[in-house]
C-alpha cells in the first residue's frame, strides 16, 4: 500500500455490529470513561497504527471514530496485537461500586423524607402561631417560601397592607 493509500473502513453492517457491541459494554458498565492522560496515550497509539483512516480518524479494522471509542474504558484495539487494552474494574470493585451508590440513593431517599417531616412540622407550628390553618408542607417547599413568607408577613402586618392597598 503506498502512502497515499488509506485503507478501506468495514462494511456499514460490519461497523455497526461492532458498535452495537462496543456501546452495550459501554454502557453495561455505567459509561465509564478513561482518564485525559490515558485517552491521549490512545490517540496517539492510534495515529501511528497502519490501519488508521486519517481523512476521518476512524479504524479501519472496526470502523469506529477514534475520538469516541478512545474516550471508553470498556474498549480495547482490534488490532493483533493490541495497542491498548480496555480499562475495566474488576468485580469486586464494580460490586462496591453498586453498593455504594445503592447506599448513596438510599441515603437520599431518607433525606427525603426526613425533609418532608421537617416540613410538615414547621407547617403545623406555623399554623398553631400564626393562624394559618391552610399552611401545608408544601408550601414550605424552596418554590414555594417567597409566597409562603409574604403569607406570614403579611398575617403578621396588617396594618402594612392596608396602608399598601389604600395608597
Amino acid at each position: 500500500m503506498s502512502k497515499k493509500e488509506e485503507p478501506k473502513p468495514p462494511s456499514i453492517f460490519q461497523m455497526a455490529k461492532t458498535f452495537a457491541g462496543e456501546l452495550t459494554k459501554y454502557i453495561k458498565e455505567g459509561a465509564p470513561n478513561v482518564s485525559n492522560k490515558v485517552y491521549i496515550e490512545r490517540l496517539e497509539a492510534c495515529n501511528t497504527c497502519p490501519h488508521l483512516i486519517k481523512s476521518s480518524m476512524r479504524c479501519g479494522l472496526c470502523g469506529c471514530l477514534l475520538e469516541h471509542k478512545a474516550k471508553w474504558k470498556t474498549t480495547t484495539c482490534p488490532d493483533k496485537p493490541e495497542r491498548w487494552k480496555p480499562v475495566f474494574m474488576d468485580k469486586a470493585a464494580l460490586e462496591l461500586k453498586k453498593n455504594f451508590d445503592e447506599q448513596e440513593e438510599e441515603e437520599k431517599r431518607k433525606q427525603e423524607i426526613l425533609d418532608k417531616k421537617r416540613a410538615i412540622k414547621a407547617a403545623k407550628l406555623v399554623n398553631e402561631k400564626r393562624g394559618f390553618g391552610n399552611l401545608k408542607a408544601k408550601d414550605l417547599t424552596s418554590n414555594n417560601l417567597k409566597v409562603t413568607y409574604k403569607k406570614i408577613n403579611d398575617a403578621e402586618n396588617p396594618e402594612d397592607n392596608n396602608s399598601k392597598t389604600s395608597k
